[in-house]
């Protein structure tokens, strides 16, 4: 009976040290994988800033592309309303044009009717 008791006890010791080695490798484990949790989160909370850095630059950038339309549609309206002015003034230089050209025209008769009366007057 001793023997069996003996027996039992000894089974019982090498399966309370295999029990605390799977303990060890467990505890093992877990310190693995809880290091491994730490650097996910770590990773997470990163790539989360990064979005956050991205949503706000993104922002920044809508915000910037709104004023640069604006702008060009001011810089649409300026040009616009600068033809137009090229325009008009086209319009004023051809009429002053023709206006030294009708002078110009008039200036030449006069002189060929003063010279035609000074001849007149020197035949008399």
């Amino acid at each position: 009976d001793l023997n069996r008791v003996m027996e039992e006890q000894a089974q019982l010791e090498v399966t309370l040290s295999l029990v605390k080695e799977e303990k060890l490798q467990l505890q093992e484990e877990l310190c693995t994988l809880t290091s491994e949790k730490t650097d996910l989160v770590s990773s997470l909370k990163q790539i989360t800033d990064n979005c956050s850095q991205v949503c706000e630059e993104n922002t920044q950038l809508q915000s910037s592309m709104s004023r640069t339309a604006e702008e060009n549609l001011q810089l649409q309206a300026n040009l616009e309303k600068q033809q137009e002015e090229m325009a008009s003034l086209r319009e004023e230089n051809r009429c002053v044009q023709f206006s030294l050209l009708s002078s110009e025209q008039e200036r030449q008769n006069l002189k060929e009717h003063i010279e035609a009366m000074e001849k007149k007057n020197a035949e008399e």
